[in-house]
C-alpha cells in the first residue's frame, strides 16, 4: 500500500510515522522547507503525551514542568496546586523534528519544500498534484494540511466566530515558573484567554487568542505589569474552536488530519495531542485488512468527536455566560479539598 501525507505538522508527521510502522509506503509532503517552523503553538500539553503520540520519551524536548495552574481576572489572582506535574512545556520545533526522524527511520519519504496544489481521484487511487509539476499516485491521501489549508478547506471550511487569531512572543520574566498564569478577562479576549507560560526561570511565552485583533495591545499590557522584556519577535497562527468536521473520510481514500479535520479542543485550542491519536488510529484503520480491527478503530474515532463536541458545548457555555460570571465561581472551587485530584 501508498500513501500521501500532505503537512509535516505533528498530525502529519505522526501519521507517517504510524503508517510506515506499518508496512505502509509513504510520501510526507511539506510546503516550508525545514520541519518545525515557524512555531505555531503554545506547547502545553500533559505529561503522558508521549504515550499519546505513540513516540519514545526524549527529555530535552521538555523545557518546564508546572505543577498547578494559575488564573488572574486583572483584580485578583488564585492558584490549584497539584503534587504531579500538572502540564508540562515542549519545544515544538524539536518535537516536530525528532518526530520527523522517527517516521524517516521508519521509512517514510519526506520532501520539504513542495507547495501541494491539488488532490484528486484517480483510477488507481488518489493523485497528489505539487506546485513544481511533481505528481504522486497512492492508495489513499491523508490531508493535513492545517488550519489553512487550501486543499482541505476545501472540504471543510473554517472560518467565521469559531477561527480565532493567537499571538505570542517570548519573554524574559521574573513570575514563579511552576505554573503557568491564565488571564480570563474581557477586555483581553472575550472568547478565548492570554497568558504567561514560564520555559524556566528566566523565559517565559505570553500569547493571547482572540476573534478581535486584540492581541498587540494585550501582551504590552502583560509586558507592562509584569516587567516583561521581550526577546523573540511574535508569531501569528490561527486556533479553531468550531468542532471536528462530521466528516474526514472521503471513498475510503482521502482523510483528513489534526487542525484540518477541526481536531482541536475548543476549550483550549490544543491540537497535538488529539491530533496525533486521531493520525494513529486512522493510520491503523487504512492499514488494517481485519474488519473488526476497523471496527474498533470507527468507534474510537466517534469517541474522539464526541469528547470534541462536549468541550465546544463547554466553550460556548463559557462564552455565554463570560469571564465575569465564572471567573468568581472558578475562584471559589479552587478551595475545595481534593480540587487537585479533579484538576
Amino acid at each position: 500500500m501508498k500513501a500521501t501525507v500532505v503537512g509535516a505538522g505533528i498530525s502529519g508527521l505522526v501519521a507517517s510515522k504510524e503508517l510506515s510502522s506499518l508496512g505502509v509506503e509513504v510520501y510526507l509532503i511539506e510546503e516550508h522547507k525545514a520541519i518545525g517552523l515557524p512555531t505555531h503553538c503554545g506547547g502545553l500539553v500533559a505529561p503522558n503525551f508521549w504515550q499519546k503520540l505513540g513516540i519514545p520519551e526524549k527529555k530535552n524536548l521538555v523545557l518546564n514542568r508546572y505543577f498547578g495552574i494559575s488564573f488572574s481576572d486583572g483584580c485578583s489572582t488564585f492558584t490549584i496546586r497539584t503534587k504531579k506535574p500538572l502540564l508540562v512545556a515542549v519545544s515544538r520545533v524539536l518535537l516536530d523534528q525528532y518526530v520527523g526522524d522517527l517516521a524517516e527511520k521508519e521509512g517514510a519519504k519526506l520532501l520539504t519544500g513542495e507547495k501541494v496544489k491539488k488532490v484528486s481521484l484517480h483510477k488507481s487511487g488518489v493523485k497528489t498534484s505539487t506546485g513544481s509539476g511533481k505528481i504522486f499516485v497512492s492508495d489513499v491521501a491523508f490531508i493535513a494540511d492545517g488550519l489553512f489549508g487550501q486543499i482541505s478547506n476545501k472540504i471543510f471550511p473554517k472560518r467565521g466566530k469559531n477561527l480565532l487569531f493567537a499571538s505570542q512572543a517570548v519573554f524574559r520574566h521574573s513570575l514563579d515558573p511552576s505554573a503557568p498564569l491564565v488571564f480570563l478577562r474581557k477586555d483581553f479576549s472575550e472568547d478565548f484567554f492570554a497568558y504567561i507560560a514560564p520555559l524556566d526561570d528566566e523565559f517565559a511565552r505570553v500569547g493571547v487568542a482572540s476573534a478581535k485583533p486584540v492581541a498587540s495591545s494585550v501582551i504590552k499590557k502583560l509586558a507592562k505589569v509584569y516587567n516583561l522584556k521581550q526577546v523573540e519577535p511574535y508569531t501569528h497562527w490561527g486556533i479553531w474552536i468550531g468542532g471536528p468536521a462530521s466528516k474526514i473520510s472521503f471513498y475510503e481514500k482521502v482523510f483528513l488530519l489534526g487542525d484540518a479535520a477541526g481536531f482541536t479542543k475548543a476549550t483550549t485550542g490544543g491540537g497535538i495531542v488529539f491530533g496525533s491519536v486521531l493520525s494513529r488510529v486512522l493510520s491503523r484503520y487504512v492499514a488494517s485488512d481485519n474488519e473488526a480491527e476497523k471496527k474498533l478503530a470507527r468507534g474510537r474515532i466517534g469517541y474522539l468527536k464526541k469528547d470534541l463536541e462536549f468541550m465546544l458545548i463547554l466553550r460556548r457555555m463559557l462564552n455565554f455566560f463570560g469571564p465575569s460570571f465564572y471567573y468568581p465561581i472558578m475562584r471559589k472551587v479552587s478551595s475545595l479539598k481534593g480540587i487537585e485530584k479533579i484538576v
